[in-house]
């Protein structure tokens, strides 16, 4: 029995021994082949896809010019390439660079560059192919440049009878740097702040912007591709004021006119005969009616004028939102007739005359007036009907002879006026013993 036992640990023995020898066999029956096949064969290919290309400029002479690549933003390239057996593992998609050169290039514009490749840790590699192998670069220099701001509200609306309007709405700040490609800044003619946010105004507002649109001069939108705006972009603000409105008739307002004469008499066709205007102040500012002053002197027979809205509005806070650039007064003239009447200037009396020692008296003899009235009463009328004056008050007295307005008007008739304008000569002469106001003060130099 212990013959048997020892027998069988002996065979064991012998077993485990053999597999031993033979796995040490096994290993260096490998390792010779290893190194008989890297003697024999002791380089390998190797093939990478998908390998990003490096378009840095930094530290060339591209970058000392102040240029930048454009496009493309990214590109990859496959390579294939010959490598030691040593270094075929080490070589990978993190351990091998794609580049592009750009030492020698200074100015803007296309071209097509050698793609160019490395390791990073300097493991051997040849008969490097890639694909592609070239790649169409777009350098530009980089500039900044300052623009005006403008408002570009898409869906605002406002309560019932109130308003707002764009060239009213101004942005803070009122301008932005834009940074980028020299070429495109120099195409940029308008930069707007946009809003698209639905809000309904019932009083004066702010709102933030919350995109840029920048246009060509044409007004064409522009990719803003590779434009970087400036730090301020990041809390521009509209501000709309909010408008109250009201339609308000238009009538026609002659300012002065003679005493005795009635401006009921007119008759005018005013179109159109009401306007729609606007005021940031509450709606008692705004009037029920607006008057278009006209000159009694202009209304001849067949008058009609267009007068700007924009004008009347000049001077109050009341915008005009017709939509209409003009308002057109015309004079009815049916049944109205004219006639030239000479006046006999020795029955003209000159009025508030200077206090300054001098006379003044009228030169010219006669003067041609147009009248214009109903027919019947034109046709009968004659130089005894009418009045005619001239009054210096404010007039310029400081030559010693000048021209100065006539004002005629009718004492018998309260319907018929006046047309044009009638000057006389007026002649102004020292009073007896007295000197004229200029040669009083020469005189007072001279002593």
């Amino acid at each position: 029995m212990n013959l048997y036992s020892n027998g069988k640990t002996h065979n064991t023995k012998d077993t485990k021994s053999n597999a031993v020898l033979f796995v040490i066999a096994l290993i260096c029956a490998i390792a010779s082949w290893l190194i008989i096949a890297m003697k024999m064969y002791p380089s390998a290919s190797k093939q990478l896809y998908n390998i990003p290309v490096s378009l840095d400029v930094s530290g060339t002479s591209a970058a000392e010019n102040g240029l930048q690549v454009l496009s493309p933003e990214k590109v990859t390239v496959n390579i294939s390439f010959d490598c030691s057996r040593t270094d075929f593992s080490k070589l990978t998609n993190d351990n091998v660079i794609a580049y592009v050169d750009f030492s020698n290039i200074d100015t803007i514009g296309s071209r097509e560059l050698k793609v160019e490749v490395k390791s990073k840790d300097g493991s051997g590699m040849s008969n490097i192919s890639c694909s592609p192998s070239t790649i169409k670069v777009y350098l530009d220099k980089f500039e900044t440049k300052t623009i005006q701001l403008k408002p570009k509200l898409q869906n605002l609306k406002t309560v019932e009878g109130m308003s707002y309007y764009d060239d009213e709405v101004t942005c803070t700040p009122d301008e932005i740097k834009i940074t980028g490609p020299s070429q495109k800044l120099a195409k940029i003619a308008e930069c707007y702040v946009v809003s698209n946010k639905d809000v309904t105004l019932d009083r004066e507002s702010d709102i933030a912007g919350e995109s840029f649109q920048i246009l060509d001069e044409n007004g064409t939108g522009l990719d803003d591709t590779g434009i970087k705006f400036g730090a301020e972009a990041q809390s521009i603000s509209m501000h709309i004021p909010v408008r109250i409105q009201k339609t308000v008739k238009l009538d026609v307002s002659l300012g002065v006119w003679p005493e005795n004469f009635d401006p009921d008499c007119l008759d005018f066709t005013i179109t159109p005969e009401s306007i729609p205007i606007a005021a940031k102040d509450n709606e008692s500012n705004i009037p029920d009616t607006l008057t278009i002053p006209i000159r009694l002197s202009a209304l001849d027979i067949g008058y009609s004028w267009d007068t700007e809205i924009d004008k009347l509005l000049a001077d109050s806070n009341l915008k005009n939102i017709s939509g209409i650039d003009k308002i057109n007064v015309t004079l009815n003239s049916d049944g109205l007739s004219s006639k030239e009447v000479t006046i006999n200037c020795d029955d003209i009396p000159l009025t508030n005359k200077p206090s300054d020692n001098n006379d003044y008296t009228i030169l010219t003899g006669q003067v041609k007036v147009k009248i214009v009235g109903p027919e019947d009463i034109i046709n009968e009328l004659t130089a005894k009907d009418l009045s005619a004056r001239v009054n210096l008050l404010g007039a310029d007295t400081s030559s010693d002879q000048f021209k100065y307005n006539v004002t005629v008007s009718c004492y018998t008739y309260d319907n018929v006026w006046a047309v044009g304008d009638k000057k006389v000569e007026i002649k102004k002469t020292p009073k007896e013993g007295k000197t004229t106001q200029s040669s009083s003060t020469a005189t007072t130099s001279a002593n």
